[in-house]
């Protein structure tokens, strides 16, 4: 379908009508909600449109999605393997109870000191759970780096059990495991953010 200029669009999360604008009047076909909209879990989200003209004999389109609640993650590691390439690679680990009655989908990106690494769609990790669904997930590797791990250097992310592996055991390893568990995060690794993704 092509784009479709000045459309009338509005999102209903069943209570409030939030009014979407087209990003240049007539002319993008691209419309977005306000900068201080934030969709909250649990809740259908119905985005409702009206055309200026029929397509295929329809001017109005509608479609709900549901969104759904945050897996909670457990904890972080980061583990450095110097057996690996001739610098050694940085392991990113994540522990958390995949819920089991759903199908999930999840996507994963690396944030360094507050800047996202994952900046283009070929650096995210994305999948579904058909690996984990209902498991507890001891240490998944989501994400590896060549990239010196510090105290000054601080890692968010949101997650992707694609390459499921276990992490390879040395005993020349060096590992940081950070706990959410009713106490503070003691290590360079923030806590990674997980988000379900539609």
């Amino acid at each position: 379908m092509p784009r479709v200029n000045n459309a009338t669009v509005t999102l209903w999360d069943g209570a409030i009508a939030y009014a979407l604008n087209e990003t240049v009047p007539g002319s993008s076909g691209i419309y977005t909600t306000d900068s201080t909209f934030t969709g909250r879990v649990n809740k259908t989200y119905t985005v409702q449109i009206q055309l200026p003209e029929a397509i295929s004999g329809h001017t109005a389109f509608d479609a709900a999605c549901y969104l759904p609640p945050v897996t909670h993650l457990d904890s972080v590691t980061y583990v450095f393997h110097p057996e690996y390439g001739k610098e050694g690679i940085w392991f990113i680990n994540l522990w958390a109870q995949e819920p089991g009655d759903e199908v999930n989908y999840y996507m994963f990106n690396l944030y360094r000191n507050g800047k996202l690494m994952t900046d283009s769609i070929q650096k995210k990790r994305i999948s579904d759970d058909a690996l984990i669904n209902g498991k507890y997930m001891t240490g998944i590797t989501v994400f590896t780096s060549t990239t010196t791990i510090n105290s000054n250097t601080s890692f968010r992310e949101t997650p992707s059990p694609c390459r499921c592996r276990a992490l390879p055991k040395s005993t020349s390893s060096s590992s940081t495991r950070c706990s959410n568990r009713g106490s503070t995060c003691h290590s360079s690794a923030d806590l990674l953010r997980m988000f379900r993704e539609m």
